[in-house]
């Protein structure tokens, strides 16, 4: 569901000629100053409903390149980053606390069924869907990082529909 994407936002579509330029937010914090693609300066919001956020003042840095996001880390320029790529995690090892945290994105390998193509055939794809080790080709990808699962992880429970599954009780 879109709706849980951090990126996704709902608006007024007859006012998105600032958009670009005049970041929307809401939450705990109030923008106090935006330089677009470099910094947001963000305060406290004192009249945020839900209380007192921990920090007095928030900036945040948009740094874009993966070595460079990492190195700023790296010099204490930053307090937190998100998005270690998987070439650099292993610079975070020691020292840093690194938390994986699911999300609603999945990577996944897609088969042309069309009519034409030898994938069309259900015991074809079968056949490719075991011989592909999702866990070496999670590993690499990912680096360790990132779980292996065919064709979703456990996490997605997609399709789970908890009346269906219900024990029943009244069988007559």
């Amino acid at each position: 569901n879109s709706l849980t994407e951090p990126a996704f936002v709902i608006m007024d579509t007859a006012d998105l000629k600032d958009v670009a330029s005049k970041p929307v937010l809401t939450g705990p914090y109030k923008i106090t100053s935006f330089k677009k693609g470099e910094t947001i300066e963000l305060a406290a919001f004192a009249d945020y409903w839900g209380g007192k956020p921990g920090l007095d003042s928030v900036t945040v840095k948009d740094i874009e390149d993966n070595n460079k996001r990492a190195m700023a880390l790296q010099s204490k320029d930053v307090d937190i980053i998100q998005k270690v790529d998987s070439a650099n995690r292993s610079l975070f090892k020691d020292g840093f606390n690194i938390q994986d945290i699911s999300g609603v994105r999945v990577l996944m390998l897609k088969m042309n069924q069309t009519a034409a193509s030898p994938l069309h055939d259900k015991d074809v794809r079968n056949a490719v869907a075991h011989i592909i080790n999702y866990d070496s080709m999670a590993k690499i990808i990912g680096n360790g990082s990132t779980p292996g699962a065919a064709p979703f992880p456990p996490s997605a429970n997609l399709g789970y529909d908890a009346i269906a599954n219900k024990p029943m009780t009244d069988v007559a």
